[in-house]
């Protein structure tokens, strides 16, 4: 019986192997009869690499101490994009050395909303913040235009801080990179400027406005120290005087000539490059979605400071704001240029105006800057017009009702007691809620500052006759006027 079983086996073996090499003829000559052309092999090969690892992962902090190639994109997780939107984070200054280019908390608070997961992926724009913006303009235009084609074609949403915002106003010049853009997210850029990046501006005003020697030196030399290593700050971004507050000076100079000397003027202080990029037609504003705010101060109200006050305030500043500054602290930093900023000595100052907001009146104006973040004054981040610094813009809180008819941008908000940074990182002072009311529709609430970001992103995804508008129907009829 064993042996007649072994017999069969082997035959039923030999068939089997037999069927085998028939069916693997039959494969190969199907195979060959329809070629797999190598170009279909390629094709489909790039599509999958380009929806799963063409664009590199945030770099590991100690390869964040080198500096940038051009601008350099990078996704926050390597999910295919699918059919979603693109939304580019681009930082501001020095943004590049830091973790995540400092969008951490942002960027997490997005993406564990399941809405804006499944409207939105997020990419990273890297670029020197210490180089002029010509130089970087072109870059980031190829990027735009890279992460366009990511998206299938559509235009991408960009969400961008402070420098970065005068990038990407920069880059829209151009109409191809404007087409390729959808929205654009301001967080307290300058787009006229900044009276703090006038160097010889603020040399005067800070040596006119301390009675003690000492402090002047000690505020002028750390102002200079500052921005020898960001030159690119002084020359692109100062003040573009829109509203002629430049005043005339002459040249100036201190005990110690090599600290306090200048010459201040609006032919040598004004900022030409940045008046011609405002009067360019591009790019169209109510793409514009901007974010302003201010630091609360005794400079938001009309009025000379009384002696008796300042002194007063002088121990809570010098533990609050004096001594972290000169240690380095950020936020104490961002409240001791604002103070700065809100006494800058201009050509307005304490002469009788003819101001005219509703109605006219006459009243005396002394902090021409006092709203302002630290680094931007709210004009500034609002993107007002010429008109509207007629002959200023905003210079007290009173006055921010009548602005919301100003603005001539798709939406801009503006939030009270933040500072250039509280956008990134939800910085709030001491005993303060975190809820922040936007001063220009108090009627929306109150939120976080990231959920506001992240409301305003979706809104615009949603249908015309969805999105929530009651004052954008207001800011198109203007626009269109």
């Amino acid at each position: 019986m064993y042996h007649c079983l072994e017999g069969k086996s082997v035959s039923f073996l030999i068939t089997c192997l037999f069927a085998a090499l028939v069916w693997i003829v039959s494969i190969s000559s199907i195979a060959f009869s329809y070629p797999v052309s190598s170009d279909s092999n390629r094709i489909f090969q790039e599509k999958l690499e380009k929806n799963v690892c063409d664009w590199k992962l945030i770099p590991r902090k100690r390869e964040l101490k080198r500096e940038p190639d051009g601008v350099e994109i990078y996704q926050f997780d390597r999910e295919p994009i699918g059919n979603r939107r693109v939304l580019l984070l681009v930082h501001g200054l020095m943004g590049e050395h830091k973790e995540v280019f400092r969008w951490g908390k942002v960027a997490n608070y997005f993406v564990e909303n399941e809405d804006f997961d499944k409207n939105f992926k997020i990419y990273f724009a890297r670029y020197n913040s210490k180089i002029a913006l010509d130089d970087v303009k072109p870059h980031f235009k190829q990027a735009v235009l890279k992460l366009c084609e990511e998206a299938q074609g559509k235009p991408i949403h960009v969400m961008a801080l402070s420098l970065g915002g005068n990038i990407v106003q920069d880059a829209m010049t151009d109409k191809e990179t404007n087409n390729a853009i959808a929205y654009f997210f301001s967080l307290g850029t300058p787009f006229h400027g900044s009276p703090l990046f006038a160097r010889d501006w603020m040399l005067y005003s800070m040596a006119k406005n301390h009675s003690f020697p000492w402090i002047r030196y000690d505020l002028c030399l750390s102002y200079d120290l500052y921005f020898s290593r960001h030159k690119n700050l002084q020359k692109d971004l100062k003040w573009d005087n829109i509203d002629n507050s430049i005043p005339t000076i002459g040249t100036f100079k201190g005990w110690i000539p090599s600290i306090i000397s200048g010459d201040l003027s609006p032919k040598t202080t004004s900022n030409p490059e940045l008046i011609d990029i405002n009067e360019t037609l591009l790019p169209s504003k109510d793409k514009f979605i901007l974010y302003g705010g201010y630091i609360v101060s005794p400079y938001i109200k009309s009025g000379a400071q009384s002696w008796w006050m300042n002194t007063a305030r002088f121990p809570v500043k010098l533990v609050r704001t004096n001594i972290p500054f000169h240690i380095g602290r950020e936020h104490p930093v961002l409240r001791a240029l604002n103070h700065e900023m809100g006494l800058a000595i201009t050509a307005n100052n304490d002469h009788e105006l003819l101001v005219s907001h509703g109605k006219t009146k006459k009243k005396r104006v002394r902090y021409i800057f006092g709203l302002n973040d630290g680094i931007t004054p709210l004009a500034s981040a609002l993107y007002l017009r010429e008109k509207h610094f007629d002959p200023v813009a905003i210079t007290e809180e009173g006055e921010l009702d009548e602005v919301k008819q100003q603005v001539d941008v798709r939406k801009a908000r503006v939030f009270r007691d933040v500072d250039h940074l509280t956008f990134i990182d939800g910085y709030r002072p001491i005993f303060e809620s975190k809820f922040l009311k936007d001063e220009l529709h108090p009627e929306d609430g109150k939120q976080i500052i990231f959920q506001w970001m992240l409301s305003d992103l979706l809104d615009t995804c949603k249908p015309a006759k969805q999105a929530s508008s009651g004052t954008e129907d207001e800011l198109s009829s203007n626009i269109q006027k």
